[in-house]
C-alpha cells in the first residue's frame, strides 16, 4: 500500500511540475506576444493621425488636388502653384504670394508646395492673348493655375465679354498642356469706391461657377471698399500695401490649410 501511495505522490509531483511549466510558458509567450504586437497597433494609429491632419488641411480643396498633395508628401515632388496675373500678383518679400508660400510651408512642411509667379504688369487681357505673352507661363507646367485675370487693367478699356474670352483662351492652353491642371480664379484687389469694377468681379465669379472652376473671393477678407478704413490697405497708386497683401494672403492661406472661411 505504501508503494502505491509513494508512486501516486511521485506521479502527482511530476504532473504538478509539468502543469507549472506549461503555465509558465503560456505567460512568457503572452508577454512576448504583447511586445511584438505593440508596434503593429501603434503604427496604424500614427498613420491615421497623419491622414486625419492632412484631411483637415485639405478640406476646402478639390479631390484631384488632395491626391497631388499626398503624392507630393510621399515622393518629395512639390505641388506647383502658378500665380498668374497683373501687377497685383506681385512677387518678392511681403507680397501675398510670398506670404502664402510661408503659410503653406508652416502648415504642410517644406517642399510640399512651390509658388511661382508670372505677372504681366499693366497689359490688357486681349494683349496677353493676341501677343501670346502667356506662352512663357505654360513652361512652368503647373499643377495649379491661380489666375488673377487683368480686370483692373481692362477696367474701362475692354468689354467684360472680351475679358472672359481671353480667360477662356488662356485656361484652354493650360488644359491642353496638362489635362489634370487645377484652375482657380480670383479677382485683383478691391478699388476704393469703385462703381463698375465690382460688376466685373461679379461676372468673373459667375463665369467661374458656370465652368466649375474654384473661385477665391478674397474680398471677403478686406474692409468695405467704400469705407475710409479701406484706404489703410492700399498705397497712393491704389495698389495693395503691406496690410493689403497680408489680408489677401490670409484668405488664401485659410483656403489652402482648411481654416474656416467667411460664408
Amino acid at each position: 500500500m505504501k508503494n502505491v501511495f509513494t508512486i501516486f505522490m511521485i506521479a502527482l509531483c511530476i504532473l504538478t511540475i509539468i502543469l507549472g511549466k506549461i503555465h509558465w510558458n503560456y505567460k512568457i509567450n503572452a508577454v512576448a506576444g504583447n511586445e511584438t504586437e505593440q508596434p503593429k497597433t501603434e503604427e496604424p494609429r500614427k498613420q491615421k493621425a497623419k491622414t486625419d491632419k492632412l484631411d483637415a488641411l485639405t478640406k476646402h480643396l478639390p479631390d484631384s488636388l488632395k491626391e497631388k498633395i499626398k503624392t507630393a508628401k510621399s515622393e518629395k515632388t512639390p505641388v506647383k502653384i502658378l500665380a498668374l496675373g497683373s501687377d497685383a500678383t506681385a512677387e518678392g518679400n511681403g507680397t501675398w504670394t510670398s506670404i502664402l508660400q510661408k503659410k503653406l510651408d508652416k502648415a504642410y512642411g517644406k517642399n510640399v508646395f512651390e509658388v511661382v509667379v508670372e505677372n504681366y504688369g499693366d497689359e490688357l487681357s486681349i494683349n496677353v492673348v493676341q501677343k501670346e505673352i502667356y506662352k512663357s507661363a505654360l513652361e512652368h507646367n503647373p499643377d495649379v493655375v491661380l489666375l488673377e485675370p487683368f480686370l483692373i487693367n481692362d477696367n474701362g478699356k475692354v468689354a467684360m465679354e472680351n475679358t472672359l474670352e481671353s480667360i477662356d483662351i488662356i485656361i484652354n492652353e493650360f488644359q491642353k498642356k496638362n489635362e489634370n491642371v487645377t484652375i482657380m480664379l480670383q479677382p485683383p484687389h478691391p478699388l476704393h469706391k469703385a462703381v463698375f469694377y465690382p460688376n466685373q468681379v461679379k461676372a468673373l465669379q459667375e463665369y467661374a461657377d458656370e465652368h466649375h472652376y474654384v473661385y477665391l473671393h478674397h474680398w471677403d477678407n478686406w474692409p468695405d471698399y467704400n469705407s475710409d478704413e479701406f484706404l489703410d490697405y492700399v498705397n497712393d497708386d491704389a495698389m495693395p500695401n503691406m496690410k493689403g497683401h497680408q489680408v489677401w494672403a490670409d484668405y488664401l492661406g485659410k483656403y489652402f490649410t482648411g481654416e474656416n472661411l467667411k460664408e
